[in-house]
């Protein structure tokens, strides 16, 4: 019984994750880094997998954002040009994609296949990533206390720092790769 319902699961998924879906981010303003990309479902029916991203999708990038693509864990593709976007190198088969309705019938067969040896569930990962490139100005900074430091001339003196700096992110994948680690990375501002 459990082989049956692990199959009409797989079947399910499978065809639930056909559609072709749409991501977008709206601006990230002075305050955020990196946002994960969220599928737009308006007044369809596309409610597949969340974490599953058919071969074929659109995704909108906005001026100032980079996109990064995530695939099992991998950054797969990336862009910092605006505007629209298609997805073709996904591990996530679609008949409704580039490749054609009888390649990805074969391909989503296979995706099944795979679905039943799981137990009916997915074995792929697959996330957008908006990169705020965007320079971020008039961040403050300072000490709380002063803070001691030996001068060779005057000895022990203590110095209490303060000012603004901004920054800006130039590789968004280097970023993504060593800094981020949080679907959601704030800059915190007073």
């Amino acid at each position: 019984m459990g082989l049956i319902k692990a199959a009409i699961q797989a079947v399910g998924g499978n065809l639930r994750d056909q559609y072709l879906e749409f991501f977008t981010c709206d601006s990230l303003g002075q305050e955020v880094l990196l946002r994960r990309g969220a599928k737009v479902v308006r007044n369809g029916s596309n409610r597949g997998d969340a974490e599953i991203i058919s071969n074929g999708s659109k995704i909108a990038v906005p001026e100032g954002t980079a996109l990064i693509l995530v695939d099992n864990g991998r950054v797969v593709d990336f862009t910092t040009e605006a505007g629209m976007y298609t997805w073709d190198t996904s591990s996530a088969p679609s008949c409704f994609g580039s490749s054609g309705f009888l390649d990805g019938v074969k391909k989503s067969c296979g995706d099944i296949w795979n679905r039943i040896k799981a137990g009916g569930e997915a074995l792929t990962q697959q996330r957008v990533y908006f990169v705020n490139m965007l320079e971020m100005v008039d961040n403050k900074f300072g000490t709380a206390a002063p803070l001691p430091y030996d001068d060779p001339t005057y000895r022990g003196i203590y110095i209490r720092m303060n000012g603004t700096f901004s920054f800006k992110i130039v590789d968004p994948v280097t970023f993504f790769k060593n800094i981020a680690t949080f679907p959601v990375i704030t800059v915190v501002t007073n």
